[in-house]
């Protein structure tokens, strides 16, 4: 078969996934979600039988689509979905659309959806990692929010970006930062916010900072144990990449 023949096949699978999520059968909610998220699933052998970028941009695009107008059960398959999807997102075109669709979620009044939208965004971020206006959304939620579930989910992004980009981590330092310093940060958020250290060896000076941090929270006497292991555990990451004072570590 040519390849625009399986273009072609790809994009008529893509229809036939796309008729079975709008599919409207008698019956209750349940049912139509029951058959929306089968057709969600479908997506990982679309992606692998036809990963040609026109393709993948087709699909990209419509599940972004998706996301944008679903209750959270869908949109969580969604994410899932974007999950496995992270080595054909590299493929998409057209990724402003797709971003641009995501990102309007984060408006939203509901945590659950701007979680799930922190999430998805994360997963795509191998492709909008240096895009100002995503770095801008993920720390606004990040030093915003009072929800748990949605400042775990903005540190999973925050972290995603940080591996991705090298102008991302000198602009979520200072949050991380000032909420490792807040008496009021929960100790579990403050284990996942420490680890972001680890991706900052691409700056030197932010890298001395990040290091700076990891330190005192080490040699601090009220420092919880837990967090005084992952900082040596970050410390250690992070050493391994930046080159700087690696005898004074030993």
């Amino acid at each position: 078969m040519s390849t625009s023949r399986e273009q072609s096949e790809g994009h008529r699978t893509l229809l036939e996934i796309e008729s079975r999520f709008n599919a409207k059968p008698h019956g209750v909610v349940i049912a139509i979600q029951g058959l929306q998220i089968q057709a969600l699933a479908m997506f990982t052998d679309l992606f692998n039988q036809f990963p040609y970028p026109v393709v993948i941009n087709a699909a990209i695009l419509k599940l972004a689509d998706w996301f944008r107008a679903s209750n959270n059960v869908i949109k969580f398959y969604i994410y899932k979905v974007f999950k496995l999807a992270d080595q054909h997102l590299i493929k998409v075109f057209t990724i402003e659309e797709a971003m641009r669709r995501v990102l309007t979620v984060l408006n939203s009044n509901d945590p659950v959806s701007r979680s799930l939208a922190l999430r998805v965004l994360g997963c795509m971020s191998v492709i909008i990692a240096d895009k100002v206006d995503v770095q801008h959304a993920v720390l606004q939620r990040l030093e915003e929010t009072s929800d748990r579930a949605e400042a775990e989910a903005a540190i999973w992004a925050a972290d995603r970006f940080c591996a991705q980009s090298a102008q991302f981590s000198p602009t979520v330092f200072s949050t991380i930062e000032t909420k490792l310093r807040d008496l009021e940060t929960n100790i579990n958020i403050k284990l996942r916010l420490v680890q972001l250290f680890r991706h900052m060896h691409h700056n030197i000076a932010v890298a001395r900072q990040a290091k700076s941090v990891c330190v005192n929270l080490v040699e601090h006497k009220e420092t919880d144990q837990r967090l005084v292991m992952v900082a040596l555990r970050t410390l250690s990451l992070l050493l391994s990449q930046a080159l700087l004072d690696r005898k004074e570590q030993v």
